[in-house]
């Protein structure tokens, strides 16, 4: 009673008083190369050992390979649910069938993760968010949404995102940019009255359809009706209002025009007719880790990027990049753990990989990997998940390749003497 060690590896104790000590062994947390994690769980032999005076006691932890956790979600505008994807059909082009899926929920368009692992998903034409937990997510069959938050704040929810403070930011066309504090989603309930309401009135109706974070917090907004990005400090984000933008990147003429028809989540009401070259109805964005802002644009048929310079000041310059050929008309975004910037196409229902390499520079290029489905119905907002559920004894986080995993002993394994 009252020894405690931890050994690290293979390792010989020496002058331990004669008794029984138990071996404990934590599980091994390694990131995948694109999304989740492996958990290797390990498997303890030879405990407890039995010390005594004279000769040696040995014991041993081995770690198999655990399947990986984590995937990536797709929202669905037309077809009332939420695709998951499981890494391993994330590597290769191909006809794919959802591994997991959240059902009962028509008109999806956006789709965001919180810190504990709960989907948030909003619906377009509706004044609802709903929340799905981890547990829900892996089952893999409609069920009732965990928590339910309505606002009349939400007139056309489009896509949704987190803040590091916990904060979700949804887009809402008609309304602006509807944030939504931890304490307001704690609970199903109404809002009537949303954390804050920021809406862009500096040249008239402004038509948001994303949000995504820098490095500093700021939050940029799509606009797809000015076909302009707006950026908010995070002091703004504190007060509702009117504020005018800390930063504008786009043209200042003219709005597009716009006329009836189309099949996207934007175009159910409307199609855009972009006047403008350097952003042509944008629709999405999303950081890279290295601070670039890419934009899809649903009128120009491209992939465009902003360097971090470029985003220092309100201005229309040319995008730093400018890739054309592998999406028509991209709705969703996100890049995975790897770089790879992955987007939606609601021409042909597909998700497309662009790897990073082709990132670097402008140019015509065919997608790395296109997964089509049947479970694809508009498909919009992508999110990758990252969380994992932690087993018990706790992780121990590493990014050793399996091959080294496999020929490891008894890491981090603790070393107690029993009564």
């Amino acid at each position: 009673v009252g020894y405690s060690r931890t050994v690290i590896s293979s390792m010989t104790v020496d002058h331990l008083a004669e008794g029984s000590y138990t071996i404990a062994a934590d599980s091994i947390l390694t990131p995948s190369a694109l999304v989740g994690y492996s958990v290797d769980p390990a498997v303890v032999t030879g405990s407890p050992v039995v010390v005594r005076a004279t000769g040696s006691s040995s014991a041993s932890a081995s770690y198999a390979f655990a399947r990986l956790q984590g995937a990536m979600w797709v929202a669905n505008i037309a077809g009332g649910h939420v695709t998951g994807l499981a890494p391993s059909q994330l590597d290769v082009s191909a006809v794919v069938g959802a591994a997991d899926s959240i059902a009962g929920v028509p008109g999806t368009e956006g789709v965001a993760i919180d810190a504990h692992g709960n989907m948030w998903v909003a619906q377009w034409n509706t004044t609802t968010l709903r929340m799905y937990t981890p547990a829900q997510r892996a089952s893999n069959v409609s069920a009732p949404a965990a928590r339910t938050i309505s606002s009349t704040a939400l007139s056309q929810p489009a896509r949704i995102n987190f803040d590091s403070h916990g904060t979700l930011w949804v887009t809402d066309y008609n309304n602006g940019l509807i944030g939504f504090s931890d304490a307001q989603l704690a609970a199903s309930g109404s809002v009537p009255q949303p954390f804050v309401v920021l809406t862009d009135t500096t040249r008239g109706f402004a038509g948001p359809t994303d949000v995504a974070f820098d490095a500093s917090g700021n939050a940029w907004v799509v606009e797809a009706w000015t076909e302009n990005l707006v950026m908010y400090t995070p002091a703004m984000l504190a007060t509702s209002g009117s504020p005018t933008p800390a930063i504008r990147i786009g043209s200042a003429g003219p709005a597009p025009r716009r006329v009836h028809g189309g099949t996207s989540s934007m175009a159910i009401s409307a199609q855009f007719i972009p006047v403008r070259a350097n952003l042509e109805t944008p629709m999405v964005a999303a950081f890279d880790a290295h601070g670039n802002l890419w934009v899809g644009n649903y009128g120009g048929a491209k992939i465009t990027a902003y360097a971090p310079a470029q985003l220092s000041t309100s201005a229309d310059p040319a995008p730093s990049v400018t890739l054309t050929g592998a999406i028509a008309y991209p709705v969703g975004m996100a890049f995975d753990r790897a770089g790879n910037l992955w987007v939606s196409d609601d021409d042909d229902y597909s998700v497309s990989r662009l790897d990073a390499s082709l990132l670097a520079a402008s140019a015509t290029v065919m997608a790395s990997v296109k997964l089509e489905s049947s479970d694809f119905n508009g498909p919009q907002q992508i999110v990758f998940d990252q969380w994992v559920a932690a087993p018990t004894p706790p992780l121990v986080q590493t990014s050793r390749t399996q091959q080294e995993r496999a020929v490891a002993s008894a890491p981090w394994s603790a070393l107690r003497r029993q009564r």
